[in-house]
């Protein structure tokens, strides 16, 4: 009696064992009748997961979820559902961690095809320097790598015989075959590509503009004179680049600045006020006035601390 017990308890631990085990190898194998002949193919997936507690995996990027399917009523398992729901599409089903994955149908082909990593660094043949920017480039794969500041250059590709080019502005483009059956280091050298010497002629003459005027006492009498007279600040109004004030006072703006932005000499000595008369004239009196050197840019080394212009008089 004790054996039989014993046997009895055997048998169903067995059994157990053999549901488990074929529970977590064989879910395509799980039986599982729709109960619907027509459906889209999310609600047979859904259809499965509920009714059998398998987790399906799947994305609406490779597949249509939306799209109605028939089914013909002889599908016993998982698999066969699923082989019957999806032969239009470009997917397939595997096992996997106990789950089913739904994936696109050349995965596992691309997965097979090994990729190869070469890296290296691109080098000037003759002085050995890296060089920054140059570039490594597979034609038939239509695909490159650009070298970092170090000279340095990472490019993966898949297992496979290639032409490379590797080029550099100024050097010569170098074709190198490439034998990638696993990961490698390739440093690359290049010869300098001079150019020729190249000339440029102009026969016209070209006339030099100079931010430096310099205007004497006839130049500062031939402007318009205000109330009969003539200013010294009045005439520099006159000169491109420099405009008067929003007041109309004496003093000048010049290329955009302001009137406290020009350094104003009188005889070598720095003038912080030049408005006269409500700024209907400067301080300066014409007639004792010998030139006058007004420099718009470029200022003399002699001459500091100002950003728009100096008036030397």
């Amino acid at each position: 009696m004790r054996l039989l017990r014993l046997c009895a308890v055997t048998s169903v631990l067995l059994l157990l064992t053999v549901a488990c085990f074929a529970q977590q190898s064989g879910l395509l194998s799980r039986p599982f009748v729709p109960k619907k002949k027509t459906a889209s193919i999310r609600q047979f997936i859904e259809s499965i997961q509920r009714e059998t507690g398998i987790e399906i995996s799947w994305s609406n990027s490779f597949m249509k979820g939306s799209r109605r399917v028939t089914v013909t009523g002889t599908e016993q398992t998982v698999g066969d559902v699923l082989t019957t729901i999806l032969q239009d599409q470009p997917v397939i089903a595997i096992e996997k961690n106990g789950n089913i994955l739904l994936i696109p149908s050349d995965a596992p082909a691309a997965a097979e095809k090994a990729s190869c990593t070469i890296n290296g660094y691109i080098r000037d043949a003759e002085s050995k320097e890296v060089l920054i920017g140059a570039y490594l480039i597979i034609p038939s794969l239509q695909l490159g790598v650009v070298t970092n500041v170090y000279g340095y250059y990472s490019l993966t590709v898949p297992a496979g015989n290639y032409e490379a080019v590797v080029a550099y502005i100024g050097y010569k483009a170098d074709t190198v075959k490439l034998q990638l059956n696993n990961d490698f280091r390739k440093d690359f050298r290049i010869l300098q590509n001079p150019l020729e010497e190249v000339v440029v002629v102009d026969k016209d003459k070209i006339e030099s503009i100079s931010d430096h005027v310099h205007l004497t006492m006839t130049d500062i009498n031939a402007h318009q004179a205000l109330l009969g007279e003539t200013d010294v600040m009045r005439a520099l109004q006159q000169i491109p680049g420099v405009q008067t004030t929003i007041d109309g006072g004496s003093s000048i703006q010049v290329r955009g600045g302001d009137p406290g932005q020009n350094l104003n000499l009188l005889d070598g000595s720095p003038l912080y006020f030049i408005d006269h008369f409500f700024g209907l004239s400067s301080v300066y009196n014409t007639e004792a006035l010998k030139s006058v050197d007004f420099h718009k840019g470029a200022f003399p080394a002699r001459y500091s601390g100002r950003l728009s212009s100096i008036v030397d008089v």
